[in-house]
């Protein structure tokens, strides 16, 4: 079994690290600014269409195809981001955290 060389980190590993950093990196995501808020403004931009087209049916559709891809795009933006911290804090974990018992 592996364990922490140092006790604090093997409590704090154990009592739901991985569910605390997923939730840290989201808030400070490092995704650019500038591709973030392209798709949020685009978003709106789509969602205001859709007030005023609520009516016509086929239009609809395709806003809300195009919000969906959006939403899509921004998911993996930040999946993305995650897996790269997680890939970074598991080295780090593994390279200099742990001993072997």
């Amino acid at each position: 079994m592996f364990k922490f060389k140092d006790s604090t980190l093997d409590k704090t590993f154990t009592e739901g690290f991985i569910a605390q950093r997923i939730d840290h990196c989201l808030k400070e995501t490092v995704v650019p600014r500038a591709d973030r808020q392209r798709l949020l403004d685009y978003q709106e931009e789509i969602l205001d269409k859709v007030r005023e087209e609520i009516s016509s049916s086929p239009e609809l559709q395709k806003l809300l195809d195009e919000y969906e891809k959006l939403n899509t795009e921004e998911d993996k933006l930040e999946q993305e981001f995650v897996y790269r911290q997680g890939f970074s804090d598991g080295m780090k974990f593994v390279l200099g955290g742990l001993i072997n018992e």
